[in-house]
């Protein structure tokens, strides 16, 4: 077993929490208004929901892998298939914490430098994260945790200090149409919970189901980040699409103003290593996917190809942030909900036919046993061979 329970629940939650507050509420509010924290809301009751069956598929498989279930329910080819979308649907999440940091630094705090040298930099840094066992990096979540959850509380708190909450009112107006179709675009940067389906049989168990912890912990998250929409858009209205990073700015206008500048920033720069983890977590995930799909044993070569993929993207694709998380959004929507929605039944419909056929499989094994033992020529009792040999006597 690779993980604890516990790094698990760490891993989960520093992936759900780290794309969301970057420029995605930059995004829905120049969709939605003061009505954005609905998207946050609704997307993660949907999140809870579905994770129930991924935490259903996890306890009713101990001892298996995601893939060795889809081998017996449909052959390596139907494996094969979850497989590559599982990749795909990961490799896209490590794309949008890596545009995170490229818009922070880039545009932000070192707009003199080249991000395309930078870069190298942090892609570096990401393939050193995805190319380690899955334990190291439940090791590095649980190190740093705490760190990033004090830096996104106390950011939070500032913001909550001085924002105005009656610019998110009132909700009358809201139109059901554009709710949905914001919620459907921007469904790439959720369904974190995902996330279970390739570290089932990799948790340590210990007596205690992973389960409510999760669900809890979940359940806080999206209130939390629902209320962290409302401070973001009390503060700046109007003027919230231009921002670049909730998490940048939602602290801008606290008193934590010293001689040395804006100490608040130190906690942007803290919060910022759950982005690295997180962008490390779904590279890992993804080559774990292709590496089962190609049959490769080295990992490390899929990782690298990986992550030069990510920084052609960014580079080159992806140059502008605005244009290339828009791109992000209206390729990958469809595909998006598609996992959340359908792949959590679809995983559960194909544990129930390889339960069957492994159960069909161990009663033809034991009826070919009971059989062969049957058809074996029966001994002669002791006594009655020995009358038989008298008389022949």
């Amino acid at each position: 077993m690779e993980l604890t329970k516990r790094q698990a629940l760490f891993l989960i939650t520093i992936c759900f929490v780290a794309n969301k507050v970057q420029r995605l509420p930059s995004l829905v509010s120049s969709a939605l208004g003061r009505h954005g924290f609905l998207v946050f809301f609704a997307m993660g009751v949907i999140d809870v929901l579905f994770l129930l069956l991924a935490l259903l598929f996890n306890k009713n498989n101990r001892g298996k892998t995601t893939y060795q279930i889809c081998k017996t329910a449909g052959g390596k080819f139907y494996a094969k298939i979850i497989y590559v979308l599982l990749g795909i649907y990961y490799l896209a999440n490590a794309l949008l914490p890596y545009e995170a940091v490229h818009d922070l630094f880039a545009n932000i705090l070192f707009d003199f430098l080249s991000w395309e040298t930078y870069s190298l930099v942090f892609a570096i840094t990401v393939f050193f994260v995805a190319n380690r066992r899955l334990k190291n990096i439940g090791r590095l979540g649980e190190i740093f945790y705490y760190t990033i959850a004090l830096s996104f509380i106390v950011l939070l708190v500032l913001g909550a200090t001085t924002t105005n909450y009656q610019r998110t009112l009132p909700f009358a107006d809201l139109e059901a149409k554009m709710l949905i179709d914001t919620c459907l675009t921007y469904s790439l940067w959720f369904g974190d919970f995902l996330i279970i389906y390739m570290i089932v049989g990799k948790v340590k168990e210990d007596g205690k189901k992973l389960g409510w912890q999760i669900i809890l912990m979940y359940s806080i998250c999206v209130i939390v980040i629902s209320f962290a929409y409302i401070v973001f858009y009390g503060l700046y209205e109007h003027l919230s699409p231009s921002q670049n990073s909730l998490i940048s700015s939602i602290s801008q206008f606290s008193l934590l103003n010293l001689e040395i500048g804006r100490i608040d920033w130190f906690f942007v720069l803290f919060f910022q290593i759950g982005t690295v983890v997180a962008s490390g977590v779904y590279l890992h995930l993804a080559s774990q996917s292709f590496q089962e799909v190609f049959g490769i044993k080295d990992k490390k070569y899929i990782v690298l190809v990986l992550v030069a993929l990510i920084y052609i993207a960014d580079i080159f694709v992806f140059k502008s942030i605005q244009e290339g998380v828009s791109i992000i959004a209206f390729i990958s929507k469809y595909f998006a909900i598609s996992m959340i929605l359908f792949m959590p039944i679809i995983l559960l419909i194909t544990e129930i036919v390889a339960n069957k056929k492994t159960l069909k499989k161990y009663n033809f094994d034991k009826y070919q046993i009971l059989y062969q033992k049957n058809k074996q020529p029966q001994k002669e009792p002791r006594k009655e061979l020995k009358e038989k040999e008298a008389v022949s006597e």
